[in-house]
């Protein structure tokens, strides 16, 4: 048995609190209390990929979360107002029912806290107000409102203001995009199923719309600071009236707006995501623009990873060593780098005006057409991929 610190208990440090008691670990979880953030005034929804869907179940979460909370999609359609081109991503593409679902973050919460309240290997300290770290070579630990906590592995999941990355002085290479997402709930006109996802790029800005029931969206709306500013102070028949203007011809007529929430954006990444006995996972290691709705999935992949590594060498050796780590650090490293790379090309290509858009919807439909291609980013996408050439456990099923 070995001693796992874990500093965060958002969705990705609770998912590794519990792989790492799988192991029959002694984990830590430590939450440090924070200020809620004043802006968040309604439910946050998540888009959930195949492969976070794949760490769920194996974890016997997804079972339990209510059916009528998770709402699946099988098709993006993405367009740009600037060249007027259009591509569409389809399930069946790769064979599988659905892209993803989309899934309130409470919910998944809910469940991951009943199965970190009932784990004997599992000690769970909240509100804690203050940490630092002594990262000794041979007692490493952690000093936690007086309290030593000697560990093996620390598991740094405390987000985007990662406490630990500060504590350790490390260069997280942030970079703000200068906008801010705005997050509010559309209600359509029309009460019809739907499983499609959204996505208008329209120069800078990028409107997301994940549909959560027969006839809501949510939208993650990504916009300059100035704009804005100038929507959430509008009235609600005017940000109606834009909203319709930009989005009825594809999705319907919005007939009402919820409240509304605003969070900055940025770009952040670890040169390592290790560092001596400390794993850096999700947010505190990496962060992107949320126009491919992959954060979240990226943190839950580090999670997956992070199981294979104990798998591949503790469950075999007994021991946490720099193998492990270096394993962990490859895999993880190298698949968060393509997608940051994707993402950030994404962002460019469409906010850049200097390719004509006559041009721009030329490649655009040369893409749409390319159905091998098009089959690679969506297996890519939704983690299929590594999946199918990482994992030994049963998974690959059209189900999914």
């Amino acid at each position: 048995m070995k001693k796992v610190v874990v500093i965060g208990d958002g969705i990705v440090g609770l998912l590794s609190a519990l792989t790492s008691a799988k192991y029959n670990h002694d984990v830590t979880l430590i939450n440090i209390g924070k200020q809620a953030n004043k802006e968040s005034k309604i439910e946050r929804y998540f888009s959930i990929n195949l492969l976070s869907k794949h760490v769920l179940m194996s974890h016997g979460v997804w079972e339990f979360i209510d059916e009528k909370c998770i709402n699946p999609f099988n098709k993006i359609i993405a367009w740009d107002s600037f060249s007027g081109s259009e591509v569409t991503f389809n399930s069946q593409s790769i064979s599988f029912d659905y892209l993803g679902y989309i899934i309130k973050e409470s919910e998944i919460k809910k469940i991951l806290l009943k199965e970190i309240n009932q784990n004997k290997y599992i000690s769970y300290f909240k509100n804690v107000k203050s940490i630092d770290i002594k990262n000794e070579e041979d007692n490493p630990y952690v000093i936690s409102d007086n309290h030593k906590i000697y560990f093996d592995i620390l598991v740094a999941a405390d987000g985007k203001s990662s406490d630990v990355v500060n504590i350790l002085n490390i260069n997280n290479n942030f970079v703000s995009y200068d906008q801010n997402a705005i997050v509010m709930n559309v209600q359509i006109k029309d009460n019809i199923t739907r499983n499609t996802s959204y996505q208008r790029f329209n120069r800078g800005d990028v409107q997301g719309l994940l549909p959560i029931n027969g006839n809501t969206y949510n939208l993650i709306w990504s916009t300059d600071k100035e704009n804005s500013e100038k929507l959430i102070k509008s009235k609600k028949s005017n940000l109606l009236r834009i909203l319709n203007n930009d989005l009825s011809n594809n999705i319907g007529h919005i007939t009402s707006i919820s409240s509304i929430s605003k969070f900055p954006l940025s770009h952040s990444y670890l040169e390592s995501n290790t560092k001596d006995k400390i794993i850096f996972i999700g947010d505190a290691a990496h962060t992107i623009h949320p126009l491919a709705g992959l954060g979240l999935n990226m943190g839950i992949q580090d999670v997956f990873f992070l199981d294979l590594a104990f798998e591949k060498y503790f469950s075999f050796s007994n021991t946490i060593d720099s193998s492990f780590l270096n394993y962990y650090k490859i895999l993880s490293g190298q698949q968060n780098k393509k997608i940051m790379n994707t993402v950030n090309f994404l962002k460019k290509f469409y906010e850049e005006n200097f390719i004509p858009s006559i041009v721009k919807k030329s490649l655009v439909k040369i893409f749409d057409d390319n159905s091998f291609l098009k089959s690679e980013i969506i297996r890519e996408a939704t983690g299929v991929s590594t999946l199918k050439n990482l994992s030994t456990r049963d998974y690959y099923q059209p189900h999914y």
